[in-house]
């Protein structure tokens, strides 16, 4: 049953898991693999496919037929990785086992983070690689421990499953080295393989834009990335402070550049894939992830409902255009059924419900780019995850700002009398869409939400040192 099928009636959500999904994908699957595939080319890191084993060296490159990559040694890789980058950085084993399971019928292509493989895929279920937030290497193990602990839990008792159809699009923790939930390896409701309407995605279709039709056939990736949009810049300071600052969606992203502009001369604007060059430090801040999230779900509100974005009404600048993005959001969503006549208030535990279970899937969307996990955005420059030294937290954000100058040993002279200003203030957009407080609301009052929001978002919570709502501890 699809999304599609019920338009006119409310969703029940555990039913889109169909029982040929739940027997087929519960547990743990594995291939069994051909040496002789990969044997003299690349024996040192392999590749499962859905459709048999593929090398995979410095440069991972997966198709369906099997056929072999470029052969590179690990030494090879190990010499050619870009400074500063944790290299090795997990356990390395003597005995190749499988990784990234289900990159059938497509390529990839990009630098692997390790010289070996994995033992296990729970080994990817760590935090950003760094020590921050006044945690030592046991903090940060025991809290590695509780991720790994997760991978178990949701495999195990809630028989959740990788995603195969995220095969594209969920591929960069290979590059990266760690998991984020975007990842095609972070298991996820059986329900989640099937799209808001699948059959759409195939069709060609028309919409008016400013007096233009516009027909289209909607054919790329119907999953988020695990990272960030490539498009978004981050921001590099040299001489003498020699930091990247990465900017989160959502966590004060359009009030940090003019802050950092002004606290810190010599401002560069880099693009987010570029390698972060030797001995530089790198600075982000984070929040609340339920906060976040919340936010998240205003934000794409004010765009669905009141056409109304950061900067004023959306435009084509935005990348909105009109029928055409609404059109998107009705076969791309589950939520916007419920508000493309308006928002209904009494309805609302509804509406949070629906975006809860496109985020859950990890659908791909108009601005879904909001709900990327804080764990996939802090990384940015290409390659193996460079260490985090500083992460501010919102909540804290004095004790945030003083480490940053603190890191980057900035001369006392050198500060500046700045501020951080609110520029995406709700108090400055258009209503009839929810408060935030009264999403919060209905998730306080709902602990089969509340807790749904907590499997999605637990490695935020964990790896920003955040507690766990009340209705989700003892989870994980």
């Amino acid at each position: 049953k699809t999304a599609a099928a019920a338009m006119a009636e409310p969703l029940d959500y555990g039913s889109l898991a169909s029982e040929e999904h739940r027997s087929e994908n519960a547990g743990y699957r594995s291939a069994a693999a051909s040496d002789d595939a990969a044997n003299g080319r690349c024996s040192w890191a392999r590749v499962l496919t859905g459709a048999g084993v593929v090398a995979a060296c410095a440069t991972v490159s997966v198709w369906s037929s099997g056929a072999l990559s470029h052969g590179t040694s690990g030494s090879e890789l190990a010499s050619s990785a870009h400074p500063g980058h944790e290299v090795g950085a997990h356990t390395r084993h003597e005995h190749k086992k499988s990784l990234g399971e289900y990159h059938n019928d497509t390529e990839w292509t990009g630098q692997t983070c390790y010289p070996e493989q994995v033992a296990e895929k729970d080994e990817y279920f760590t935090c950003p690689a760094g020590l921050y937030l006044g945690r030592g290497v046991k903090e940060k193990a025991a809290v590695n421990s509780r991720l790994r602990n997760l991978y178990s839990v949701l495999r195990e008792e809630y028989r959740y499953e990788e995603n195969k159809r995220e095969n594209t699009s969920g591929s960069s923790y290979l590059a990266r080295g760690y998991a984020t939930y975007e990842s095609m390896i972070w298991p996820k409701p059986g329900y989640c393989q099937e799209l808001a309407n699948d059959t759409w995605i195939n069709t060609e279709w028309t919409a008016w834009f400013n007096g233009t039709e516009i027909t289209t056939k909607h054919v790329h990736h119907n999953y988020k990335a695990d990272a960030p949009p490539g498009y978004i810049k981050k921001y590099r300071f040299g001489d003498p402070y020699d930091f990247e600052f990465h900017l989160i969606w959502k966590v004060a992203s359009t009030s940090f550049p003019s802050y950092l502009g002004c606290e810190y001369s010599g401002k560069e604007t880099v693009d987010v894939d570029k390698h972060i060059p030797e001995g530089y430090k790198v600075a982000a801040a984070v929040r609340n992830p339920l906060g976040r999230w919340v936010s998240a779900v205003c934000e794409l509100l004010q765009r669905a409902v009141n056409g109304y974005c950061p900067s004023g009404y959306c435009t084509a600048s935005d990348s909105f255009y009109g029928n055409y993005t609404l059109e998107l959001y009705k076969q791309q969503t589950t939520w916007y059924r419920l508000v493309e006549n308006g928002v209904n208030m009494s309805a609302l535990p509804e509406l949070v419900g629906a975006f809860l279970h496109d985020t859950e899937c990890n659908y791909e969307f108009y601005a879904a780019d909001h709900f990327i996990t804080q764990s996939a955005f802090i990384h940015q420059g290409g390659g193996c995850m460079d260490k985090v030294d500083v992460v501010v937290r919102l909540e804290e954000l004095d004790d945030g700002l003083n480490e940053l100058t603190s890191q980057t040993e900035a001369d006392d002279s050198l500060w500046r009398n700045c501020s951080l200003s609110d520029d995406n203030s709700a108090d400055d957009k258009p209503g009839g869409v929810p408060s935030e407080s009264a999403i919060v609301a209905v998730l306080e009052e709902n602990d089969d939400l509340m807790q749904k929001l907590c499997l999605m978002l637990a490695q935020d919570y964990l790896c920003f040192d955040y507690d766990l709502p009340e209705a989700c501890k003892g989870m994980f």
